[in-house]
């Protein structure tokens, strides 16, 4: 049985370079930030450092938010978020709504005019209908525009952090009218989680990773293949098994090649692997680590190891039903003498 995981050489970028990273970790409950239900208009404002995003261009096209007792269902009218490059670390006395008092750049209206409705406590993601190209050097600036027009009961907090010495919030909110002129500055800041593509080369350029057992009765070894069609700074791969798709072990690290810019191919024979015709599948996968320490994990892929004895009679998702070879998901496989196992198909 082979299974093969290829990646198309026609968007490697954006099927292996989305990441999310988190910014704070405080667990202070705000109800007045990122959005104040209390009132019927606000404009808020937040300053995320160079530092806390991390250096290298990246196009940000994911807001997240920990959001905690809001009824289910809750919603804010005309949510609107804009994000720009700032050379301001934090906010003084003199910003007002109009941004006056503010260096920026590349101001992008990433979320225009949109109805959200909270169905969940937990991380709220707020995807982007325009992506802010961060160009890899900066403090990042997130506005949020609340222009609901009305205010109910049952709104909730948003998680934040506490910086005793940076004003890095600014909040102005009001009834009837849209707010103007100067803000008030805040040393609670929403913790938050943005998703990005990264717009840095990748360090390789993956072609294909394929799994086969190759064992019989008596062994149950698996051959693991990978190819590469050019390499950037790789010093090495490694090599992680499991027996259920959550829990990984190092089975092996293998050199890179540095820099490459023709086709290679790589191999590694695991032989180590216990065989089980009850629960007869495991899972591989790879990354790689650049000679500055960064690395790069790729999805996983699954590989059964064929039973000499026992034959599948069935395969049925969850609910019973029956599935096709190629399906994703929980597979639930049922043997001849009853025996059954099941499979995480990525």
């Amino acid at each position: 049985m082979k299974n093969i995981f290829v990646l198309f050489l026609l968007a490697p970028v954006f099927l292996f370079s989305q990441q999310t990273m988190q910014i704070g970790f405080g667990e202070n409950n705000t109800y007045k930030i990122p959005f104040n239900g209390l009132y019927d208009y606000s404009h808020e404002m937040f300053i995320y450092t160079e530092s806390e995003i991390g250096l290298g261009a990246k196009e940000i096209f994911e807001f997240s938010f920990y959001l905690e007792g809001y009824n289910q269902g809750y919603q804010f009218n005309d949510v609107s978020i804009k994000v720009a490059h700032t050379t301001n670390d934090q906010f003084d006395n003199s910003v007002k709504v109009d941004l006056s008092g503010l260096i920026y750049s590349d101001l992008t209206t990433c979320v225009s005019n949109r109805d959200i409705v909270i169905t969940e406590n937990g991380w709220f993601k707020l995807g982007f209908d325009t992506s802010f190209e961060y160009k890899g050097s900066g403090n990042l600036l997130v506005i949020i525009e609340n222009r609901d027009g009305t205010w109910s009961p049952g709104f909730g907090y948003t998680q934040c952090t506490y910086d005793n010495s940076s004003y890095r919030s600014w909040i102005k909110f009001q009834d009837n009218d849209y707010p103007e002129g100067y803000g008030t500055r805040s040393k609670e800041r929403p913790n938050l989680m943005y998703t990005y593509f990264n717009n840095n080369p990748l360090p390789i350029n993956l072609l294909s990773f394929e799994a086969d057992f190759i064992g019989s009765t008596l062994t149950s070894d698996v051959r693991l293949k990978w190819e590469t069609a050019s390499e950037i700074n790789n010093e090495f791969y490694t090599i992680y098994r499991s027996l259920d798709g959550v829990y990984w072990e190092i089975i092996a690290s293998i050199n890179g090649a540095g820099n490459s810019t023709e086709l290679l191919s790589y191999q590694f024979l695991d032989r180590l692997v216990g065989f089980s015709e009850i629960n007869p599948v495991f899972y591989y996968k790879l990354s790689q680590t650049d000679f500055d320490g960064n690395s790069e994990e790729f999805n996983p892929i699954a590989v059964r190891l064929k039973s000499m004895s026992k034959k599948i009679i069935s395969k049925t998702n969850i609910i019973g039903q029956a599935v096709k070879e190629n399906q994703k998901g929980l597979i639930i496989e049922v043997y001849e003498g009853g025996q059954t196992s099941k499979t995480f198909n990525f």
